[in-house]
């Protein structure tokens, strides 16, 4: 299946803490995203710790061939799958700034490899929600490695995949500053970047966002909307109107993990 990259991108994350869906769910949420004309979704749960934790163990055949059906049940609906990995909580830069340890980055490649091969449209590289405590010994900035991380498995994989920063909106740039420009600087534009907007949770997502964003970045940018996200709530859930979006937006909502609410949002 070859999907019109130029469309826009509607559909639905599985990105969130707390919950993981069985393969029958997911089947579930490709079938209301075709009836709603919707053409993503990415396969990101935090709770797969082979997708974060433990991101260099490898999937074991079950899992794999449960994958593999996935994605072909979604491209028969003309739904993409992005497959995510999160190696961020441990990956070694070693590769880059001293030329030793490629392992971590062979074992990403690899993995990014596997799924593409089962049947994914592309992978999306996440790095966010990770401790900000990063040293480099040739005192090379974070975001300049990230960049180079993205640059060189985009390459490696002969894909322009997509990408999360560590910081993914506006609110978090007081953190650090420079971490975006230095990302914006070295990243290839041709990778596509993955951002929340002014906050985490954005009260709207509109042209001017995008305006901001771009001022900055020449890549393209898909929206990761948390509108209606309660992992950081687990007590409160909101199931209100979609609003205050522009709707020519690359837009994805990461929702609840919970199936039947999540099929009515």
């Amino acid at each position: 299946m070859v999907f019109d990259s130029d469309k826009v991108m509607r559909g639905y994350i599985e990105g969130y803490y707390g919950k993981i869906l069985k393969w029958s769910e997911r089947k579930k949420i490709i079938i209301k995203l075709a009836s709603c004309k919707m053409n993503t979704y990415l396969y990101a749960p935090k709770e797969d710790v082979n997708h974060r934790l433990n991101w260099k163990r490898k999937y074991n055949k079950r899992w794999l061939s449960n994958f593999k059906n996935f994605c072909s049940f979604a491209n028969q609906k003309n739904v993409r799958i992005l497959a995510g990995i999160a190696p961020g909580l441990s990956f070694n830069y070693n590769y880059i700034t001293i030329g030793a340890n490629h392992n971590d980055f062979e074992t990403l490649k690899n993995k990014a490899l596997s799924l593409l091969n089962l049947g994914a449209s592309n992978i999306v590289l996440l790095l966010d929600d990770i401790p900000d405590h990063f040293e480099s010994k040739n005192k090379l900035s974070e975001g300049f490695l990230h960049a180079k991380l993205a640059n060189d498995l985009s390459k490696s994989i002969k894909k322009n995949i997509y990408f999360v920063p560590r910081i993914y909106s506006n609110e978090q740039i007081i953190e650090k500053p420079s971490y975006l420009k230095d990302l914006a600087k070295n990243i290839n534009p041709l990778i596509k970047l993955f951002y929340c907007g002014e906050d985490m949770v954005s009260k709207s997502i509109l042209r001017s966002d995008l305006a901001s964003i771009s001022s900055n970045f020449r890549n393209k940018i898909i929206f990761w909307d948390n509108l209606y996200a309660n992992d950081y709530c687990p007590r409160k859930l909101f199931v209100g109107k979609w609003k205050n979006r522009d709707h020519d937006l690359n837009i994805l909502i990461n929702p609840t993990g919970m199936i039947n609410t999540d099929l009515f949002i």
